[in-house]
């Protein structure tokens, strides 16, 4: 199922680099289509004048009366064929060498006049912990 070409919205444009040949571009797209639907090779098929490779759709789904919303990158906008997207992710995941264990608190961190064993224990816990909240959030 296509989406109606009306309903994407772009509200910011910008050249990111001299080099760029276009501008990449911020999309809103309001639908009551399913998110499995919207990322299917194609939904934006009847948009693709607007579209190129690199821009950025902010999805807000709202089918079935609950909102669902996602962030996509259009991965390719060719002349024909299909308009592809993927989701859009900045984060990546960390490679977690500290050593610590991570746990569902940091704990608080307090040192003498030098750091002991204990202290750098809770530093690599602390470590630990925020590098597996953040490959959680990556995905």
């Amino acid at each position: 199922m296509a989406h109606y070409a009306k309903s994407l919205t772009r509200f910011s444009s910008a050249v990111l680099s001299a080099a760029s040949v276009a501008a990449t571009s911020l999309f809103f797209l309001p639908t009551s289509d399913a998110l499995a639907t919207v990322l299917a090779d194609g939904y934006l098929n009847d948009s693709r004048a607007q579209l190129n490779a690199g821009d950025i759709v902010f999805v807000a789904s709202a089918e079935g009366g609950t909102v669902d919303w996602a962030v996509l990158k259009v991965t390719a906008s060719p002349s024909s064929g299909n308009v592809t997207t993927a989701i859009a992710s900045g984060l990546k995941a960390i490679t977690d060498n500290s050593g610590g264990a991570a746990s569902d608190t940091i704990a608080a961190i307090t040192a003498g006049a030098a750091y002991d064993q204990a202290d750098m224990t809770a530093i690599k816990n602390a470590i630990a912990t925020l590098a597996a909240r953040i490959n959680a959030i990556a995905g």
